[in-house]
């Protein structure tokens, strides 16, 4: 069965949105205003949602989806499992879930900025609704150690691995 049978928008189209909104981010992250920097930021995140969506959806390696547990099948999965995370618990008030600092953070890239995008403690977050469960914890756990503290442009980047991997999988390429 063809993943996109009612659904023309490809895995591929997303992720392209995902990379052109990095590229703006990147760009952005350059200045200190505030919103020119949170708006590709915002719109970054929001395309990292719809592509972890469309995998849930459409991966189905033995004939079924696989819902949330694509993520442990695809390397850098725990990474958006953390941002699901952060949504989750900030329900895409991205901005409850980040904190402009001011320094330098590893590693460096040209041109230097003394300002940084960084995710929040996860204590910091509005708590999260309903029982505690084991899908839950999981998240929490992988949100503390992938992106408490951490620059956003970390993350933003690391998570192109996870997205193309799997891509590659829903998208093979076609031979030339």
């Amino acid at each position: 069965m063809n993943p996109y049978d009612e659904n023309i928008v490809t895995y591929r189209t997303l992720l392209d949105g995902y990379e052109q909104a990095l590229r703006r981010f990147t760009d952005a992250s350059k200045s200190r205003n505030a919103s020119q920097v949170f708006l590709p930021l915002f719109e970054a995140l929001n395309w990292a949602v719809a592509l972890d969506d469309q995998a849930r959806a459409h991966w189905a390696p033995e004939g079924v989806p696989l819902d949330w547990s694509w993520r442990s099948r695809v390397a850098g999965g725990d990474l958006v499992n953390a941002v699901r995370c952060a949504r989750n618990r900030v329900h895409h008030q991205w901005a409850d879930a980040l904190i402009r600092r001011d320094g330098m953070s590893a590693p460096l890239t040209p041109p230097l900025v003394l300002h940084e995008w960084t995710w929040r403690p996860l204590n910091d977050l509005p708590k999260a609704g309903g029982r505690r469960t084991q899908v839950i914890i999981e998240a929490e756990s992988d949100y503390e150690r992938a992106l408490a503290a951490v620059p956003a442009r970390i993350t933003l980047t690391g998570l192109l691995d996870p997205f193309r991997r799997l891509a590659d999988m829903l998208e093979p390429p076609r031979p030339r």
